[in-house]
C-alpha cells in the first residue's frame, strides 16, 4: 500500500486504570487465621515484598541476603525463569519478610517456597489455596491482590511513586500511577517545601 489508511484518524485517548484494590489489615488478619496454615508464609512474603506469582515460585536461596542491615532478595532472570520485563531488581527485607525466609532455612536446599510435597510450587495451587481462603470470607480478590497492598501500604506510608516503581519493577511510572491517591499527604508536603 502506498497510503495508510489509519493515517487520518486520532489516537483514542488512554483511560486511567483507577485505583488500586487493596487488603486492608483486618482482612490480612482474616486470611491468616482461616486459610491452610502451610500458606500462610508464602502468601504473607508476596505481602511483605510485592513479589509477582512466578518470581515467589522461582525464587532460590542464592538470591537472599540475610546479611545484617542488608537484608534483601534479587529478582532476576535465570534459565528456568523470565522476570516480567527481563530486569533485575533488590527488594530490601522487611522485619517479617526476614522472619519468614529465616523459618524456610533448611526446608529445601534451593527453593525458598515449595508445595507441601516439596516440590516446586504450581502456580494454580497459590491461587487456589488463596481464592477458597477469600471465598469462605466473602472477600473479593486473587494473589496478585498482594502485590498491590504491599504497593498500597508503601503509598500510604510516604514513599514516592519512583521508589515504589522500583521495587515493583515496573518500566513505565505510568504503571506505578494507580498508587498516586493513596499517598494525597505527598503533594501537599511538596508544596509546603516552597514556605
Amino acid at each position: 500500500m502506498d497510503k495508510n489508511p489509519a493515517e487520518s484518524l486520532k489516537a483514542i485517548r488512554e483511560r486511567s486504570r483507577g485505583k488500586a484494590d487493596f487488603f486492608s489489615d483486618d482482612d490480612l488478619a482474616r486470611i491468616w487465621t482461616t486459610i491452610d496454615p502451610y500458606w500462610v508464609d508464602t502468601l504473607k512474603f508476596i505481602a511483605e515484598t510485592g513479589l509477582l506469582k512466578g518470581e515467589l515460585i522461582s525464587l532460590t536461596w542464592n538470591r537472599v541476603n540475610l546479611t545484617s542491615g542488608q537484608e534483601q532478595i534479587t529478582v532476576e532472570a535465570t534459565d528456568d525463569f523470565e522476570t516480567k520485563t527481563g530486569n533485575s531488581r533488590n527488594i530490601p527485607l522487611t522485619k517479617a519478610a526476614k522472619e519468614i525466609i529465616k523459618r524456610r532455612i533448611g526446608k529445601h536446599s534451593t527453593l525458598i517456597f515449595t508445595s507441601k510435597e516439596g516440590m516446586p510450587i504450581h502456580p494454580d495451587k497459590i491461587y487456589h489455596a488463596l481464592k477458597e481462603t477469600l471465598n469462605k470470607l466473602g472477600l473479593e480478590g486473587d494473589v496478585h491482590k498482594l502485590r498491590h497492598t504491599y504497593a498500597c501500604r508503601l503509598a500510604m506510608k510516604g514513599v514516592d511513586l519512583l521508589s515504589i516503581k522500583t521495587l515493583l519493577g515496573h518500566t513505565d511510572l505510568k504503571t506505578t500511577q494507580i498508587y498516586a491517591h493513596l499517598s494525597s499527604g505527598y503533594l501537599r508536603d511538596a508544596v509546603m517545601k516552597l514556605d
